[in-house]
């Protein structure tokens, strides 16, 4: 599926700065190896994405707009692209975010696990109700820092979109929200950067009434599975814990910003990105 995608892509927005899928020698995007019995692995090769992690150095509005207009972009070219493991089960696909529960006992603070379940239990009475009116299609799933190319001499163009491994079939919305969250800023300038990436985003898609209002809580429940999922994991992989929970600490800084902030503020504040106007209100 996700050479499949990367190649309905070349086809349909051939500029887009995304890996290009090298097929074998007899003309296969993919290559099954048999390593043993019982045991069939399967490899591509892609073309080599040049650029520096967005996570890697600083952040520009004009970078964080350049990005919101991107994935604007792929998400149009991959509107109409349909395959049979689309719509595959993945922890990262925000459509289950309920199912997370279980691991709330992972965190040992109360009020973190409170702050957890209540986002979860909001998601459920206030999201999944309305799935039925949103968008789906196959989206990206994990337009974070480390998956961003930034141009090293030019920051503020983006030289590459990496890692289509959480690729899903989901919300559109939801790939939005994702891509908001990660754009979030320290917490002296929280909504800035996400605001900025909005409103490019907007510049070539528009986001229904319903999807602009549900998008404050797609965001909070993302980051509250960027700490979920983590969390879990590292009570699984003690000896990788420090390498696994390692943005943790910041998603929780960016909640209390955002209780400074308020929830109607917040929401109006993403509106208003939502609809080309991010410096209000």
């Amino acid at each position: 599926m996700h050479s499949r995608a990367l190649m309905h892509v070349e086809r349909h927005a051939p500029d887009m700065p995304l890996p290009r899928i090298v097929p074998t020698r007899d003309g296969r995007e993919d290559f099954r190896l048999d390593v043993a019995p019982g045991d069939v692995r399967t490899v591509r090769m892609t073309t080599f994405s040049h650029g520096r992690a967005q996570s890697a150095g600083p952040r520009t509005s004009a970078q964080s707009r350049a990005l919101g207009v991107l994935l604007g972009r792929l998400q149009q070219a991959l509107a109409d692209f349909t395959h049979p493991a689309a719509a595959h089960d993945t922890s990262w696909d925000m459509v289950g975010a309920p199912r997370l529960r279980p691991i709330l006992g992972t965190r040992t603070d109360p009020a973190e696990r409170a702050r957890l379940a209540r986002i979860l239990d909001t998601f459920e009475e206030r999201m999944l109700p309305r799935l039925a009116e949103l968008p789906f299609q196959v989206v990206h799933n994990d337009l974070n820092g480390d998956n961003v190319l930034v141009e090293p001499d030019a920051p503020d163009r983006i030289a590459g979109i990496i890692d289509f491994g959480d690729m899903v079939r989901t919300a559109r919305l939801f790939d939005v929200a994702i891509g908001a969250a990660y754009q979030l800023g320290a917490e002296e300038d929280l909504l800035a950067p996400a605001c900025a990436f909005l409103a490019g985003h907007a510049s070539v898609a528009t986001l229904s009434e319903t999807e602009i209002a549900l998008l404050p809580l797609a965001v909070e429940t993302r980051m509250a599975m960027r700490v979920l999922i983590p969390g879990w994991r590292a009570a699984r992989f003690p000896e990788r814990r420090a390498y696994i929970i390692r943005n943790s600490l910041s998603v929780w800084r960016q909640f209390a910003a955002l209780d400074a902030i308020g929830p109607e503020r917040f929401a109006a504040i993403l509106a208003a990105a939502c609809t080309g106007r991010e410096n209000a209100p």
